[in-house]
This record gives structure tokens, C-alpha cells and sequence, in this order.
């Protein structure tokens, strides 16, 4: 019956307004239970991470290419929107399917000039038979662990075969010497902020800083 098929019937936007404005709907964000913190607490924290970062920066002289920002992200099977539509007045907003909890595990890491590297790619189960049988660039790494979460030995895979080789072929390109330090942003998630971590990268002349507590949706760069 629709126009695209042939028929005479066109579903338009100003349609679908007054049908749910006649139904007493609104459009209405789903609801949580988080607090947000004041703006005071905001400000302060936001003033420390910046010049924690900015003193590393100028201390080492670390140019933008070898300044990085990774995380880790759940990218599900099923991605439900944050929105619906409810009732006027409703106190609670549940939206289907946005507990579903298939997924997988990505690390994106970017350069503070725009360089986009190798993506970390993990899957659920035991044995490579999990993997996909899809064709991702060589550079990705595509692994597994046995509930698709990021751990330690992920990290260090990560650390090992995608960012030092990076920061390794980017210092050779700009011209410095491989002592020169490179600065890395990062959460403070039990895989990587540790010291088995910290103690890598110093051997890799690289320094950490860490995005403050409960606070990545605020301050994460890849977050924002």
C-alpha cells in the first residue's frame, strides 16, 4: 500500500507527529539511576587532568603524533536507540532490547593528530573457531577471550602489536630518536592501569596519564 510499492499511501513525518500527539506521546530519553556530579567537583577534576596532561606534554617536548587516547567499547549485536516514545508524565522509560548483552570488545586508539590506528577487535569463546570468517585488514588484531572482555594479556597484546609499532614507525617518519617519550590518555581499567602496564611503557619511553575515576562520559576524549 505504501508509494514506494506501487500504492497510495505516505507515512510523512508531520503524519507521524500528529498521530502521537493525538496518543499523548512524547519523545523521552531512557531513564538511569546515576547522579550527576556539581559543576564545582567538575571544574576541579576537569583542572587537574588537563594540566597533568599539558606538564607531561611540555616536560618531554611530545608532539601530537605521539600523543594517544585509547578505549576500550562493547559494540553490540542488537544496538537499540536511547530514545522512545511514552505516555506524558511517565516516571520510568524502559526501552526493549537494551539489555541485550551480545557483543564484542573494541580498542580504538587515536592520535592527538587525527591518526587513526589498527582497531583491537575481541570475541567470545575459547578457541578461534569463534572468530568470524570475515576478511578485516591485516593491521587489526582480531582475538578472542572467553567472555569477549579486555583483560591484562589483551593489553599488553594491544600495547605490543599496535601502539609501540606505531609510535616506533611515527618517530622513525618525524625524525626523533626512539628515546623520545610519547604520551598516552587512557581509563583507569584494571587491565592496563596497573604496574605490570605502567613498567611496559616506561621501557617503551612512553607516559601515562589517567581520564579520573567515573568520569570518562565527562573527560575521555574518544568518549566525547
Amino acid at each position: 500500500m505504501l508509494k514506494e510499492h506501487g500504492g497510495d499511501l505516505e507515512l510523512t513525518e508531520d503524519w507521524a507527529r500528529h498521530l502521537l500527539k493525538s496518543m499523548e506521546w512524547v519523545k523521552r530519553k531512557g531513564t538511569t539511576g546515576k547522579v550527576e556530579p556539581s559543576e564545582k567537583f567538575l571544574d576541579e577534576e576537569k583542572f587537574t587532568f588537563q594540566r597533568e596532561i599539558s606538564k607531561v606534554v611540555t616536560d618531554h617536548d611530545i608532539p601530537l603524533d605521539l600523543v594517544l587516547n585509547l578505549d576500550q567499547t562493547p559494540l553490540s549485536y542488537v544496538s537499540p536507540g536511547k530514545y522512545t516514545f511514552c505516555m506524558k508524565g511517565s516516571t520510568t522509560v524502559p526501552i526493549k532490547g537494551v539489555d541485550d548483552k551480545r557483543q564484542i570488545t573494541a580498542t580504538f586508539t587515536v592520535s592527538a593528530s587525527g591518526v587513526f590506528l589498527p582497531i583491537q577487535l575481541i570475541y567470545q569463546g575459547k578457541t578461534k573457531r569463534c572468530l568470524p570468517k570475515f576478511k578485516f585488514p591485516k593491521e587489526f588484531q582480531v582475538t578472542f577471550t572467553k567472555n569477549h572482555w579486555s583483560n591484562f594479556e589483551k593489553c599488553v597484546d594491544l600495547f605490543q602489536k599496535i601502539i609501540f609499532p606505531y609510535l616506533h614507525a611515527k618517530k622513525m617518519e618525524l625524525g626523533y630518536p626512539d628515546e623520545q617519550f610519547s604520551l598516552i590518555i587512557m581509563d583507569t581499567f584494571k587491565g592496563q592501569d596497573n604496574e605490570e602496564i605502567k613498567n611496559l611503557c616506561n621501557r617503551n619511553n612512553c607516559e601515562l596519564v589517567i581520564v579520573p575515576h567515573n568520569l570518562t562520559n565527562k573527560f575521555q576524549p574518544l568518549d566525547l
